[in-house]
């Protein structure tokens, strides 16, 4: 039984291994079972053994493995190259698909672009009344006619001054020796 379980396990690993090593990957067997089934495997020499100081190396026989013929090993590496083929083919399309699931995580839900829309048109609504409330406001009739009054008041008197600054101007034009615009420019008057 442990002389299997030796053989399989050197035979996967493929590499050399000390009794000790063996044993230690190996703890469902005895450390005894393990060198009596190293023993008996070299004997009918399914392994070899090397021995470095005072320690054996074991492994398995490389002897036993049976030889590719060409047509097959051809066949493994097509099929390694089909895998691998394959694999970068998925790669690629998890990778587009891990895209596609980032770019849809950014945008937001329908329910919260719902909320939000009905959010706001509530809030253009509340403005608009604001506005057609604050438009109406209003004056005391009194008020109003007041200011009026006030404001033609001021217009009179505006168009008084301007006439009388015409007045001035054309008075002193008629005694000046130089054009009107020479008369500005002296003054540093502008009439646009």
């Amino acid at each position: 039984m442990a002389e299997k379980g030796v053989l399989d396990y050197l035979k996967s690993a493929n590499r050399p291994y000390s009794a000790n090593d063996i044993h230690g990957n190996l703890q469902s067997y005895a450390k005894k079972d393990v060198t009596k089934a190293l023993e008996t495997l070299v004997e009918k020499k399914q392994i070899i053994t090397k021995a470095y100081g005072k320690q054996n190396i074991y492994f398995f026989n490389q002897d036993s493995f049976t030889d590719f013929k060409d047509g097959e090993m051809q066949e493994i590496e097509e099929k390694i190259k089909n895998l691998y083929n394959e694999h970068e083919k998925l790669s690629m399309d998890y990778n587009m698909k891990r895209a596609e699931v980032s770019r849809r995580k950014e945008i937001p839900p329908l329910t919260e672009i719902e909320k939000k829309l009905s959010d706001v048109q509530k809030e253009i609504k509340d403005l608009e009344e604001k506005i057609q409330t604050s438009g109406s406001v209003k004056v005391d009739s009194g008020k109003l006619k007041d200011c009026q009054n006030a404001h033609a008041k001021m217009k009179k008197e505006v168009n008084r001054r301007k006439r009388i600054a015409k007045d001035a101007f054309n008075v002193i034009l008629e005694h000046y020796e130089g054009s009107k615009a020479s008369l500005l420019e002296e003054l540093d008057i502008d009439i646009s």
